[in-house]
């Protein structure tokens, strides 16, 4: 191996890399004698660093390429860099990644390579540790690497979308507040800031203002409640236009106002012809902060799992009848001008 190292060239190391398959293939080299050279090789690795800068890189092909070649099971990298969890020259997960790029390199076959990593890894093992699954997903990101574990990479972006729209609630509370109420400068500067959610935020914006009061009580006290919510959607309809800048934000917007009303319980109960939706509806129309042709995606839309679609249709139909009739009209008069 160290005549690999000390090499001008590459070729000889990719074949010193294949001389261990090729004996493993022929039963003259047993996968224990292997690992156990690898080790010897590994345990002063960091010593030898000085004399041979890119030792790591070396190491993680010959390593590489017998598990390309069947030699050894991939799963030798949860153990074989144990030691150097904590090192800082060269770290396990450093030595993790240099294999599994030498790795894709040998087999050209991403799936192949996602299924040995998935069935005999455990990557985890090679960070400190406090690291959890987040820091493993954030270091395979980095190394270009996310590719062998998407199911890893999807469950922590998800758990870290929730987080931040959990955080995004806490602000939007306080902000929307009597006490402590921030401007809508200081709301959209907070949000560029710290989310990355551009649609659900959006929804969780207006959900914010929707939830400054609750549709309890009698019908007297949810007309109160309502008429603060309207005031407030009202003042903040420059912030809501900002935010709601396309259809599909503008749709999950009225889905939004769906859900609340579903959650109410559709007050109020004794007038359903003046609901609350019908409302919300209207003032959204009204403020410029969803234009018609959402209100349109919203009706035909039959997938969105946001529960009370039919009692929503009810309620807001004939809204949505005088939105219809109103654009009949102004195509009416652009046709005799």
């Amino acid at each position: 191996m160290m005549k690999g190292f000390d090499a001008r060239t590459d070729d000889l190391r990719e074949k010193v890399s294949r001389i261990f398959g090729c004996l493993h293939a022929e039963r003259l080299l047993e996968s224990s004698v292997i690992k156990t050279a690898f080790d010897e090789q590994l345990e002063f690795i960091e010593d030898d660093v000085c004399d041979v800068p890119h030792i790591a890189k070396y190491m993680a092909q010959y390593i590489a390429q017998a598990v390309a070649d069947g030699a050894i099971k991939l799963s030798f990298i949860n153990e074989g860099f144990a030691h150097l969890v904590e090192a800082e020259t060269i770290s396990a997960s450093l030595m993790a990644c240099e294999v599994l790029k030498s790795l894709r390199t040998a087999l050209a076959d991403d799936a192949k390579l996602r299924q040995m990593f998935v069935d005999e890894c455990d990557l985890l093992k090679c960070l400190p540790a406090e690291s959890t699954r987040a820091d493993l997903a954030k270091l395979l990101e980095r190394e270009d690497l996310s590719f062998v574990d998407p199911k890893l990479s999807a469950d922590v972006a998800k758990a870290r979308e929730q987080e931040e729209l959990g955080a995004l609630d806490a602000y939007l509370k306080s902000a929307f507040a009597e006490e402590g109420e921030k401007s809508d400068e200081d709301i959209s500067t907070w949000v560029q800031e710290n989310t990355g959610s551009g649609e659900k935020v959006a929804r969780h914006l207006l959900r914010a203002l929707l939830e400054t009061a609750q549709m309890s009580g009698d019908e007297a006290e949810q007309a109160n409640n309502l008429k603060t919510i309207l005031r407030g959607i009202e003042k903040r309809k420059g912030l809501l236009q900002k935010q709601m800048c396309d259809l599909r934000r503008q749709t999950n917007c009225l889905f939004e106002v769906q859900r609340y009303c579903h959650d109410a319980g559709w007050p109020p109960k004794s007038e359903p012809k003046n609901s609350i939706a019908k409302k919300l509806f209207y003032l959204l129309y009204k403020h410029d902060v969803v234009a018609e042709e959402a209100y349109n995606v919203w009706r035909e839309d039959t997938d969105d799992p946001t529960p009370g679609k039919t009692k929503a249709l009810v309620q807001v139909n004939e809204f949505l009848q005088w939105l219809e009739n109103a654009a009949s009209d102004d195509e009416d008069e652009e046709d005799e001008d």
